[in-house]
């Protein structure tokens, strides 16, 4: 008969208790980057938050890095989740460079999208005005092109 004993540690959190970034990088263990990465936070933060904990938490052991990254896998949006992965995977030294490169694009993802968004809204006004104004007027008034207003007026009739 073979005798082992479990080694555990144990990691006590009110989770009544509000902690704020700084607390939880303090922390340095799995159950703070779990916290850190489950808190109410956009995508931009999100890849902030990666990168700090794959600068900040270096005693992570392998199975804590696995752990988190299957952890972000199933709770992140897919490409969110393979960026963050990758950043994890990364040495100190290309995180930096890889989360500029990360921020640069979500950024333009947040910039089209509120253009994607402008335009729909820009689309659903100018149908609105279709059997009130003629094409050149809601052109100047929605800043579609006429070609667009008249594409509309095609389709809606």
């Amino acid at each position: 008969m073979q005798n082992s004993i479990m080694d555990f540690e144990y990691s006590i959190f009110d989770v009544n208790n509000k902690y704020n970034k700084e607390d939880l990088i303090r922390n340095k263990n799995i159950t703070s980057a779990i916290f850190l990465l489950d808190q109410k936070i956009d995508a931009e933060e999100f890849i902030e938050r990666i990168k700090d904990i794959a600068l900040f938490f270096a005693n992570l052991t392998d199975k804590d890095r696995m752990v988190l990254k299957h952890w972000i896998g199933n709770t992140a949006e897919p490409e969110l989740a393979e960026a963050a992965k990758k950043i994890l995977d990364t040495n100190k030294e290309e995180v930096e460079k890889m989360v500029a490169n990360n921020a640069f694009l979500l950024k333009e993802m947040k910039e089209e999208a509120k253009k994607e968004g402008i335009k729909e809204k820009a689309i659903e006004i100018a149908k609105n005005l279709l059997d009130v104004l003629d094409d050149e007027t809601i052109a100047v008034k929605t800043d579609l092109s006429i070609e667009e207003i008249k594409e509309l007026r095609k389709n809606n009739n």
